[in-house]
């Protein structure tokens, strides 16, 4: 996704929705989320903490953490965090999750809201949820937040590629029901092609 599509995306959910019901999309759904999203590989946590070259004394900055699945994997690693999470029971279910890391702190609050601590932090670390922070304010306030040697994570789970078209013919009801903007099959070929540039993309960034 260009910076582009992502303030385009950005601007047609908030001119939808206000920050106020953002917050509170994934109340209802909190449980389930916490107990079935996929976790990340903690090859993938390692090797984010190689490139951006984190020393063991790292104080991290998380946007978004959920109910704290990324939380924990860069807990595990000994780091000091601070963890803002807007949403009242993700927030619940992050301090549950991580109550046995003494040097991690969850915050309920928005990063929008949150008054930033000026190159206090070696990484922000943002896990499938920096796209619903302003492009506008996201990228610059994470800027300001970090150290001057300090990296942007930014992880996201990509879904696989889809199941044979006739099992997906059977879950057509409830994609229509539940997530009719997920409704429309996808053939492989379309699926590896929006990996692949997401890959590039990816490159592009870590050159810049």
């Amino acid at each position: 996704m260009t910076l582009k599509q992502a303030k385009d995306w950005y601007s047609t959910v908030a001119s939808v929705h206000t920050s106020e019901q953002r917050k509170n999309w994934y109340s209802a759904a909190a449980e389930a989320y916490n107990q079935v999203r996929p976790r990340y590989p903690q090859q993938l946590i390692n090797r984010a903490i190689e490139l951006a070259k984190l020393p063991d004394e790292a104080i991290i900055l998380e946007v978004g953490c959920g109910s704290g699945i990324a939380t924990v994997a860069f807990a595990d690693r000994g780091f000091s965090m601070i963890c803002l999470e807007p949403n009242p029971e993700m927030c619940r279910l992050a301090q549950q999750n991580c109550i046995q890391y003494p040097n991690v702190k969850i915050v309920n609050t928005s990063f929008e809201e949150w008054h930033v601590e000026a190159k206090k932090f070696n990484a922000v670390v943002a896990a499938t949820s920096f796209h619903w922070i302003s492009p506008e304010i996201g990228y610059s306030k994470a800027a300001t937040a970090l150290q001057d040697n300090g990296s942007l994570i930014l992880l996201w789970n990509a879904i696989p590629i889809q199941p044979p078209y006739a099992i997906y013919q059977l879950l057509q009801e409830v994609y229509q029901t539940y997530a009719p903007s997920l409704a429309e099959y996808e053939v492989r070929s379309t699926q590896e092609e929006s990996i692949s540039r997401f890959r590039t993309n990816s490159d592009r960034v870590r050159a810049i």
